[in-house]
């Protein structure tokens, strides 16, 4: 099992509309609003490391969406 934390940074006032976007995504498995230098943690986990990628840039794609920063975990 491949496990990642992306970190989110969304335009200003959007968190909740791309919560809520996210909340949708079979493949984000838990989703935070946070307070800090992000706005957004979301846990993805997939079979394949090669599925991560697609994943990020699947997120990255949303117009709301200004940055990311993957942290790929390791699930014992």
């Amino acid at each position: 099992m491949v496990l990642a934390y992306v970190l989110i940074n969304t335009k200003i006032s959007k968190e909740q509309e791309v919560y809520e976007k996210l909340k949708e995504y079979s493949h984000v498995t838990d989703l935070v609003p946070v307070f800090g230098e992000y706005d957004l943690v979301a846990k993805l986990e997939t079979k394949k490391s090669t599925d991560i990628a697609d994943y990020v840039i699947s997120i990255r794609k949303i117009p709301e969406v200004t940055n990311t920063k993957t942290l790929f975990g390791l699930k014992y």
